[in-house]
């Protein structure tokens, strides 16, 4: 991969990292928002049903999942743009080959080859 394409990346990784940092901001805003209205013991907020209190723990245990799926994304885009530093943004771990660039624009942190990548999940 030339400069100019690890530029453009690199670009593209930015501002993916940008996005998620500010999506995982905001479900935490809305986690704690939920934790706070909780513990307030706010009577208009409180239900004592058991449909409710099981949808509200539904709820809470969504937000921490999405919280940590996008946790883990943003640690694959700082491993990207590591390797864009090291020139070697782009090569397969497993194979050494080039990864596509369309792979690379759908997956810009993807770290090996279709084929790598189809070995892998067949496992």
């Amino acid at each position: 991969m030339n400069k100019r394409e690890r530029k453009k990346f690199e670009k593209l990784l930015l501002e993916m990292r940008e996005k998620k940092v500010e999506y995982i901001a905001m479900l935490r805003e809305v986690a704690i928002s939920r934790t706070q209205r909780d513990a307030s013991g706010d009577i208009s907020a409180f239900t004592s049903h058991p449909a409710d209190i099981s949808t509200e723990s539904d709820e809470r245990e969504k937000v921490a999942s999405l919280i940590t799926r996008e946790t883990q994304i943003v640690k694959e885009l700082d491993a990207a743009l590591e390797r864009i530093g090291d020139a070697t943004y782009g090569e397969c771990d497993t194979c050494g080959g080039d990864i596509p660039p369309a792979r690379l624009q759908a997956l810009p942190f993807a770290t090996l080859c279709v084929k790598c990548q189809a070995e892998a999940e067949k496992g």
